[in-house]
C-alpha cells in the first residue's frame, strides 16, 4: 500500500477577549488521518490544562470537518476569557515544492 504523503499542518489559534489572535502551536508534515487524531489530542490537552484554572470554565466545544474551537469564560463574570481554534490546514503547492 502506498503510503501518504504529508500534505497536512495543525495550527492552534488563541483568541483572547479583547479580539487579539496569535498562533500558540504548530505542527507540520502530518497524513491526514495522523492530523485528526492529533486534533483530538490537542483539543483533550487544551481542555484539561484550562480546567485547572479554578476561574476558567468551559462553555463550548464546536466540531466543524477541519476545524475545532473551543470556549472558556470567566466563572464569575460570565465574559469570554479566550477562545482555542484547532485547524487542520493543507500546505499550498507553493509550500510543498519548496519542501525538502
Amino acid at each position: 500500500m502506498m503510503e501518504m504523503l504529508p500534505y497536512y499542518k495543525i495550527r492552534v489559534i488563541c483568541e483572547d477577549m479583547k479580539g487579539n489572535k496569535k498562533c500558540v502551536y504548530t505542527q507540520e508534515n502530518l497524513s491526514k488521518a495522523e492530523a485528526k487524531t492529533d486534533i483530538e489530542k490537542i483539543a483533550r490537552t487544551i481542555d484539561k490544562n484550562m480546567l485547572n484554572d479554578s476561574e476558567v470554565e468551559r462553555s463550548l466545544i464546536y466540531l466543524k470537518k477541519n476545524e475545532t474551537e473551543i470556549r472558556f469564560h470567566n466563572i464569575k463574570t460570565k465574559n469570554l476569557h479566550c477562545k482555542y481554534f484547532i485547524r487542520m490546514e493543507r500546505y499550498s503547492l507553493l509550500e510543498l515544492l519548496n519542501m525538502k
